[in-house]
């Protein structure tokens, strides 16, 4: 698919160090194949799914057409789930996003994701209000 095709999601909650993405942008220009085996996920309106530091490094280095998987027609859960679950293992959250942007912890917990970081501590100012209201974390019981 040509890159101009594809958009990325603006709710994606992952991000990449540059050095990190430096190494991916070397592994994809010395080895593009490795993009067939793993291509870009997107849903019926090209939106990323899974793969957005793919194809930023695929801008980078000029690549105009992709391998893309398309998964259409699946509930905004399930698209949730792929923008955590791809690629768990490189970069960070995004806490800020994650903690603020309807995700839900449930979801988050059930999909591999360490959720301790969304829970308040008693350390932590009182003026600083990180809850959620009416949730209430399935693990200790604090309100969110």
């Amino acid at each position: 698919m040509r890159i101009q095709e594809i958009k990325p999601n603006p709710n994606n909650p992952r991000k990449i160090s540059k050095i990190e993405f430096d190494k991916l942008v070397k592994s994809i220009k010395d080895d593009q194949d490795l993009l067939e085996a793993k291509p870009i996920i997107i849903d019926e309106n090209n939106v990323i799914l899974a793969g957005h530091q793919r194809y930023k490094a695929c801008l980078e280095l000029g690549i105009e057409d992709v391998p893309v998987k398309v998964m259409a027609n699946l509930s905004d859960r399930k698209k949730k789930k792929l923008l955590v679950i791809d690629n768990t293992h490189n970069g960070e959250f995004d806490f800020d996003m994650l903690a603020n942007e309807g995700w839900e912890l449930t979801d988050l917990d059930d999909w591999g994701v360490d959720i301790n970081f969304l829970v308040p501590t008693i350390d932590e100012p009182k003026q600083i209000d990180n809850t959620k209201k009416g949730k209430v974390c399935p693990h200790c019981n604090l309100p969110l």
